[in-house]
């Protein structure tokens, strides 16, 4: 494979803009992979992938139809987005567009051969009528005697609590006349409590996936597998650092591996090495979007050349998190301690969280629990890793330190 061949089949392995669609180049999730296939293979439930933006919900539901295709399934798997004007009505409609299915009808005359015409599910639709939750499994019931239906609605947080409602009376109906066919619902935490709140019952029939952040072990397979694809290989370390600057977020990992083995192969070198790694650093920074350099900065910004608001955001990037994201006061305190060369107490850096959590700074932070009790978590997940790689490069704290903090935490 030459250098330009190659320079462009690296953008298509490694794809921080979009979802992956290919099963070659999925990664991981076994877990959350098994689950939603024990669902959709159970005729009757239903699942709910949520998690935090960035973590690869999307990547897991667009690759199901693969997976379900290697058992044998012949099947329709349509995505749908959710937008924030649509109506019940409008999704569906989505969905039964993408809905497509071959007709046959005999011709005129004397032993007249089979012609064949390509419909979408929205032809079914009669007339101008509402479109119900009643409608709507009528139709996923006729649809589903020709193949398998898995239905993907994603971004369902947009509109959870407009539709919660119909959508829980979709689901209800659907599981209780046992229609062979299964919604996926992607979106966040918040997005299924709000389904579930509107009808107890459909809580039997979701499967319920949390998609926690990718263990190191997952991104370092991102790491090696994409660039298998193309022939190069990774310096283990240089591995390693991706994975524990990405901070469980595939987003990134496949950003720092592209932007670092095209500098390798802009060197017409086989092995990405850490000069190659710090390209990369500095390529996610400076490529980063304007809304997260933005709120970066405005957290940080201050008159004062002896403030804190720098150090401490970057400590709390660096903090341990639980599965959800959310961190103590605590958890800032080594990492501060690593920034600044030596130990800082909670009262000291103590105005600086909650300032993070007021509208002044952003606010960059949100926090839950009791007074000298709570939990931070960054209202962006995808803000934290940019801090840290902005550290790095304006010479806060080593690359290795980051990462031998981040590696310590899985």
């Amino acid at each position: 494979m030459d250098r330009l061949d190659r320079d462009v089949r690296l953008g298509e392995v490694f794809t921080p803009a979009a979802p992956i669609d290919r099963l070659q180049l999925f990664a991981g999730r076994e877990a959350q992979r098994r689950a939603v296939l024990d669902a959709v293979l159970q005729r009757g439930r239903h699942v709910a992938i949520f998690g935090e933006r960035g973590v690869g919900k999307t990547s897991l539901a667009s690759v199901l139809h693969e997976y379900l295709e290697g058992l044998g399934q012949s099947i329709l798997a349509p995505r749908v987005n959710c937008d924030d004007g649509d109506d019940y009505a409008a999704i569906w409609r989505k969905a039964f567009d993408a809905l497509r299915f071959i007709e046959q009808r005999r011709g005129i005359g004397f032993a007249p051969p089979l012609e064949e015409s390509v419909r979408s599910a929205t032809s079914l639709i009669s007339g101008d009528g509402p479109i119900t939750p009643h409608t709507v499994r009528m139709l996923l019931e006729q649809l589903s005697a020709r193949q398998t239906l898995v239905i993907v609605v994603d971004e369902f947080d947009r509109v959870a609590g407009r539709l919660g409602t119909q959508m829980a009376d979709t689901i209800k109906m659907l599981s209780d006349q046992s229609v062979p066919a299964t919604l996926v619902l992607v979106g966040v935490g918040e997005s299924v409590s709000a389904l579930i709140a509107q009808h107890e019952s459909v809580e039997r029939a979701l499967a319920q996936v949390l998609m926690p952040r990718m263990s190191l072990w997952e991104l370092q397979q991102i790491v090696d597998g994409g660039l298998d694809v193309v022939g190069l290989r990774a310096d283990p370390i240089v591995r390693d650092r991706i994975a524990a600057l990405s901070q469980g977020l595939p987003h990134y990992t496949h950003l720092i591996t592209l932007a670092a083995a095209r500098h390798a192969n802009d060197r017409a070198a086989d092995l990405v090495e850490t000069e190659d790694l710090a390209a990369g650093v500095r390529s996610a920074v400076s490529h980063a979007q304007e809304t997260i350099t933005t709120t970066h900065h405005r957290a940080v910004m201050s008159a004062r050349s002896d403030s804190l608001y720098r150090q401490v955001a970057l400590a709390c990037a660096l903090a341990q998190c639980d599965e959800r994201g959310y961190f103590t006061a605590g958890a800032v305190r080594r990492p501060l301690a690593a920034v600044m060369g030596r130990p800082y107490e909670i009262g000291s850096f103590a105005k600086h969280l909650n300032e993070f959590c007021a509208d002044g700074r952003g606010p960059i932070l949100e926090k839950i629990g009791a007074r000298r009790n709570y939990r931070y978590r960054f209202r962006n997940p995808l803000l934290p890793p940019y801090i840290v790689m902005s550290g790095i490069t304006q010479g806060l704290i080593s690359d290795d330190d980051a990462a031998g903090i981040q590696s310590s935490l899985d």
